[in-house]
Formats: C-alpha cells, sequence, structure tokens
C-alpha cells in the first residue's frame, strides 16, 4: 500500500479527458466501478444567484475480497470544474487528511484538492457538495478506485447543469400596422414583445420566432432563413411568407405577410420566446394591416452578387423624375414596389457590412495586383480594389482595407461597403471602369423589370455575400531562446517557426513591458510590413509577402529590437495581447492560423525536464518529451498501478529535446501506469491512463 501511495502522488498533474462513457461499469482486478452521467437543473429559487445548482457528484465501487477483508475503496477523482477539458479540482484519498480546503494543491500537483475519506463497497465516496452555474459546457469526471491490494479500476462520466424552466412570454396581444399600401409588409417577432423574461437568460438574450419555428441553435450569429423545426429555407420562400429570417443583432426572426387582394387585413399570429437552453413558452397576437392592398403598376427585379447570390437589405431611393418626390424602401433580395406610371431614377446603397468578405486573402490579390505580380483580371474586381474609390489602385487602398482587416477602423472614408449597378451593365473601358453610373432610369410604362449587380468593395476575391471570416485552422508556435536580459542592454530577439512553413504572412498583437523603442525586423525578401502603434504598451506588427515562401524549420522568420528599461527574462518582455488574435497566413490558398510564442530555456541554462505525455488517456500510442541538458543515457521504467515494473530499458537521448513513445499494445491492459525516466541521479515521474 505505500509503495502505491507514493507512485500515486509522483508527478501528477493535469490531465486532458478526452473520452465520454455513459452508465458504464469496469471491472479490473477483482473490483469494479460504476459511474454514469448527470444533469443537475437549478434550484427552484428564482433569487438564487448566478443561476446555481447543488450539484452532488456519485460513483460507487465494487470488491470481490479475493485478496484481503477490508471492504474500504480510496479513490482520485479528476474534475474539470471549468468545462474547457482540463482537470482544474481532484478528490483524492491520497491527500493529507486535514486538506479540506478547496483552494488549495496540498500534493503539488497543479491541481487544487480535497481530502475524499475512503468509502465502503457500494457506496458513494462523500465528495462535499457544491454549486455551479448553469452554462452549456460539459464538466468531464474520471473516477479511480483502488482497494486495499493496489487493485484499481477507472470510469468517466459526464456532468451538465442546464436551465430547464421556460421563459415567461409577455406579448403586445393586439396592434395595427400600416402596410403602406404594399404588396407586403415585413414584421419582426421581437416588435411584438412587451415584456417576457427568463429566470436565468437575460432579456437581452431571449430569442424571438413565428409560428413554432425553432432557432437553429448551429447558425444563431449568422443570418439566415429558416423555418419548420430549424429546416434550411431560401429567399423565396421568404417573400412567399413560408420562411423566416433570422437577425442575430436582434435576437429576432422576421416574416412576409402577403397581399391576399383583399384589402385591409387582419391576421392571427403565432409567436414563441426561447431562452438559451431552448426552452419555450408561446403566445398569439391579433395584428391588423391597413391600406393592404395590390396595385397593378409596380416595379420588381432582383439584388444579387456576381455569382447570382441575393442581397439581403439594401436601400433604394426611388425619385420621380420632375416632381421632387422621394421614397426609400429596403430591397430584401427580390423586391416589388407599387408606383404610378412615371419616369423614376432607382439607385441602390448599403453601408451596414464593410467587412463582409474581407479576408486574408484579399489583402494578399490586392497587394499582387499593386506589385504587377498577378493582375486583377475584371472590370468588377477592379472596382473591388478601389477602396477609397478615387480611381485607381494604389498601396492607401491596400492600407485602408488592412486597417478595416484589423479593426483600427470599421468603414471606408470615401466609399460605401457595396457598389450596385443596373443589370445588365456595359463597361466602357474594362480596364479602368472607374467612372460608372450607379443609376437606373426607368419608364414604368414601358419597363416594370430592373435588376442590381452589386460588387462587395474589398472582396477582391468574389468570394460570397456572406463569407466566414478567416477560418482558424491550425495553432503555429512563434519560437525564441528566452534569456536573462539586464538593463539598458539592446535586445534582439530571432523568432521561428519548428515546422516546415509555406508562409504568406502574419498579423501579431505585442504587449510589451519594458522594452523601449520596439520595432519589428524581417530577412525574408520581397514583402510589405509595417507597424501600428496602439498605445505606448502594444503594437500591431504585420507582413504580407507578395508569393507563398517556403520556409525550412527554425529558419529565422523576424527578429524584435529594443531596449530593455529593466532587467528580467525576455519572456516577461514581450507577450501576445490574448483579446486580440495573433495570426499567421499560410499555405497556396492562404490559410489562416492561429498564433502563439513559445520560449526555449538556453541550452546552458536548462536542467533535465520530462513534459507531460501527449495524449492522454490515450489508446493507440502517447509520446512523452523531455529535454536533456547533454548527451547521455536515460533509463525509463513503467509501473502498473499496483507498483509492479513491466519493463526497465534504457534509452540513448540527445542534448537538448528527445521524444519517448509507449504503445498501448505493449501495456497490460487498461487502466493508470506510471512511466518514471532516470537520467544520472534525477527521477521524473508522470502518470498516464490507457483507455479502450
Amino acid at each position: 500500500m505505500n509503495s502505491v501511495r507514493i507512485l500515486l502522488t509522483m508527478g501528477l498533474v493535469p490531465l486532458l479527458l478526452t473520452q465520454t462513457n455513459v452508465a458504464q461499469t469496469i471491472s479490473t482486478n477483482a473490483i469494479s466501478i460504476q459511474c454514469e452521467d448527470q444533469v443537475f437543473g437549478l434550484n427552484a429559487d428564482v433569487n438564487e444567484p448566478n443561476c446555481m445548482a447543488d450539484i452532488q457528484l456519485r460513483a460507487t465501487a465494487y470488491n470481490d475480497l479475493t485478496c484481503t477483508s477490508s471492504a474500504l475503496i480510496s479513490w482520485i477523482v479528476y474534475v474539470d470544474k471549468d468545462g474547457n477539458g482540463v482537470v482544474d479540482l481532484e478528490f483524492s484519498s491520497f491527500v493529507n487528511p486535514s486538506d479540506v480546503d478547496l483552494t488549495t494543491d496540498s500534493n503539488g500537483n497543479g491541481i487544487v484538492d480535497y481530502y475524499l475519506s475512503p468509502s465502503k463497497e457500494g457506496e458513494a465516496p462523500s465528495i462535499p457538495e457544491w454549486k455551479w452555474p448553469a452554462s452549456f459546457n460539459s464538466h468531464k469526471i474520471m473516477w479511480i478506485a483502488v482497494d486495499s491490494c493496489g487493485n484499481s479500476a477507472m470510469c468517466y462520466s459526464i456532468v451538465k447543469v442546464k436551465d430547464l424552466d421556460p421563459p415567461t412570454i409577455d406579448l403586445i396581444l393586439t396592434d395595427t400596422l400600416d402596410a403602406n399600401g404594399g404588396e407586403r409588409k415585413e414584421i419582426k417577432a421581437a416588435q411584438f414583445n412587451a415584456a417576457s423574461h427568463d429566470n436565468c437568460t437575460t432579456d437581452d438574450k431571449l430569442w424571438f420566432t413565428f409560428d413554432g419555428a425553432y432557432p437553429v441553435s448551429s447558425l444563431q450569429n449568422k443570418l439566415h432563413y429558416f423555418k419548420g423545426k430549424g429546416i434550411n429555407a431560401d429567399v423565396n420562400e421568404y417573400n412567399r411568407g413560408i420562411a423566416q429570417y433570422w437577425n442575430p443583432a436582434l435576437n429576432t426572426s422576421s416574416k412576409m405577410l402577403i397581399c391576399d387582394g383583399s384589402g385591409n387585413k387582419t391576421v392571427r399570429q403565432q409567436i414563441s420566446v426561447w431562452d438559451e437552453y431552448l426552452n419555450t413558452d408561446t403566445a398569439f397576437v391579433q395584428i391588423f394591416l391597413s391600406r393592404f392592398d395590390c396595385v397593378e403598376n409596380c416595379l420588381s427585379g432582383k439584388v444579387t452578387n456576381l455569382s447570382n447570390q441575393s442581397i439581403p437589405h439594401v436601400l433604394a431611393s426611388i425619385e420621380r423624375i420632375g416632381r421632387d418626390e422621394h421614397r426609400y424602401f429596403f430591397f430584401s433580395e427580390e423586391y416589388r414596389v407599387n408606383l404610378f406610371i412615371d419616369w423614376y431614377k432607382v439607385k441602390l446603397k448599403k453601408r451596414n457590412d464593410f467587412s463582409n468578405g474581407i479576408t486574408g486573402a484579399d489583402l494578399f490579390i490586392l497587394l499582387r495586383h499593386i506589385n504587377g505580380k498577378e493582375l486583377l483580371d475584371s472590370p468588377e474586381k477592379l472596382l473591388a480594389a478601389d477602396i477609397n474609390a478615387d480611381g485607381k489602385i494604389t498601396m492607401e487602398d491596400f492600407h485602408e482595407l488592412y486597417r478595416l482587416r484589423i479593426g483600427i477602423q470599421d468603414t471606408f472614408s470615401n466609399n460605401d461597403s457595396w457598389i450596385f449597378l443596373p443589370s445588365p451593365y456595359s463597361f466602357k473601358d474594362e480596364s479602368q471602369p472607374f467612372d460608372i453610373e450607379r443609376t437606373a432610369l426607368v419608364d414604368i410604362a414601358v419597363q416594370t423589370q430592373q435588376n442590381f449587380t452589386g460588387i462587395k468593395v474589398g472582396d477582391v476575391n468574389q468570394s460570397t455575400v456572406d463569407p466566414k471570416d478567416d477560418e482558424i485552422v491550425n495553432t503555429i508556435a512563434l519560437t525564441t531562446d528566452d534569456r536573462w536580459i539586464q538593463k539598458g542592454e539592446e535586445v534582439v530577439a530571432s523568432f521561428w517557426f519548428q515546422e516546415k512553413t509555406e508562409l504568406n504572412g502574419w498579423q501579431i498583437n505585442w504587449q510589451i513591458n519594458g522594452l523601449n523603442n520596439a520595432v519589428v525586423e524581417s530577412p525574408l525578401e520581397a514583402r510589405f510590413e509595417g507597424v501600428e502603434l496602439k498605445d505606448v504598451s502594444s503594437f500591431i506588427s504585420y507582413a504580407v509577402l507578395t508569393e507563398t515562401t517556403n520556409l525550412e524549420k527554425e529558419v529565422e522568420v523576424l527578429r524584435v529590437r529594443g531596449r530593455a528599461e529593466r532587467d528580467g527574462l525576455l519572456s516577461s518582455f514581450l507577450s501576445l495581447d490574448k483579446e486580440e488574435g495573433s495570426i499567421i497566413y499560410t499555405g497556396k490558398e492562404v490559410a489562416a492560423n492561429k498564433l502563439n510564442l513559445l520560449y526555449l530555456s538556453s541550452r546552458e541554462e536548462r536542467q533535465f525536464e520530462v513534459d507531460e505525455s501527449i495524449p492522454n488517456p490515450f489508446v493507440d500510442a502517447t509520446e512523452i518529451k523531455y529535454y536533456l541538458p547533454s548527451p547521455g543515457e536515460v533509463q525509463y521504467t513503467i509501473y502498473n498501478a499496483s507498483g509492479q515494473v513491466l519493463w526497465d530499458k534504457m534509452h540513448e537521448g540527445n542534448g537538448g529535446r528527445n521524444y519517448l513513445q509507449i504503445k498501448g499494445e505493449d501495456l497490460q491492459k487498461e487502466g493508470l501506469y506510471y512511466i518514471s525516466l532516470r537520467y544520472k541521479n534525477q527521477v521524473l515521474t508522470r502518470a498516464v491512463i490507457l483507455g479502450k
């Protein structure tokens, strides 16, 4: 028992939990353990702060007593309290019995721990009850039971805390709306809300829909069409009044009420309010529509982008020529406007989505055109690239698009977010398309159809009307050696990637602390780069290469210079702004990658080190990285949970980083194991778990 106690407290650090078992029973070495997933609802008291629930974790274990007369079972319980996949709370029978404080780490393994007394077989361990707030996170629990002979078993369970109560709906039950003599009237579900509320979801996060339709949870932050129980729909169905349009900025759907030719109209409309957990309540409102009549003379058409995708919510200005009459409408993709027979000027504008379609790829394409490397090949792309609308494409356009891309500005200085041209449109000179006519002249007596084509300013690769932002496909470490810096020293820090990289550029949001006159340089040729100073403690450095550069591993990418105001490690002077993501652009298709800074201790300063195994728990294989200050033999020993040696081998290690791979097939069975590495007179031990 003593050897087991020692092993269980050596070198144990936070483990990444990656498996989920539901209502499972696992038996190992005459001991079995049973755990199951748990869902806790909120307390009935609506005054409970932060919507908390009372949590009581439960599992049981059994022993057939073939090797001992004791029925007591010891426990280690790892809890992912924050729901982020990392253990941050430990209940253990192997820590000091006086440790009953959920703020301390008595065994020094990096996890807050609490003494858990052994339990009788068939009884749940006495984990204290505590409160958790409702959230969408899944909290992973690892249970390990050990009998007095050293036999062990483990089990995983998931704990969730949910708001299970529906919101309370409070609507304006009757309303009169003026349809302005139109064919249809667009209404929003939230416009009929009086004072709906929920016990846990704040009022500004309640969702409103028509006709009992479910919000599409995966699309709650995007404009989209839907109907029924989360079924995707399109603009044509919306304009026919059989689908809804979701507006994430207002947390509501809208729908069209369609003219049936009967004049004034009363409709009974079902409205649902939803909380964040999709609990719902429903009520009906009576809507009286006045002046809801159809007329024969109308102007209709489509508003689409270059890929024939519909563009929603475009402001139209319609001027009746010679009568000083102006009317304004919001067109939604296909439009229809009732007009008298006469001449009209129709012009479209849109200024509410400047960042739509703007990704890192547009910056690279624009720069290649400016540098003459790859010219834009259509008048529409040239119009999209003229960001400041001065009739030419220069570095000023690139700077303005870049400032929009990184959030320094949120509009263009002298341009709308979209350019709308009457369709079809004929350019006088396709190589110089900047002198354009944006107004359509319409004679209703002979013309009732007028389409428009939208060109998104800045979207030079013409991706889509509603594109995703740069999708983060990977995480790349920008690496340098950490070292001691003395006050007054002229610091030069060189950074590199640890793997081969096809580099296009970067956007790095630096935080500086005690480094004066910091500048960023790069040895890479054929580049555009610069620095935007945000304040005295932060700045943005960026670079856009004119073509993809293939870098070998550990080739210098950039260096930072500055003068130290104090003593300290280099890592204390430079870090990344965690609020604003730093991005590395790579590959032929200009993929966006999240950036991390990695500081390595210099070889003369580093000691024998052993990192945690990755992945852990594992099935096929896990890898342990260790560092040697100089080449030498490393003895590694694998123990099972009972302290028995499975094997003892020697490994010739290099000076610097080394890797040791452990295969699941080489171990006896599922369970807890310990890997001890001995280098000279030092021994470091790490725990690993073999799952199924």
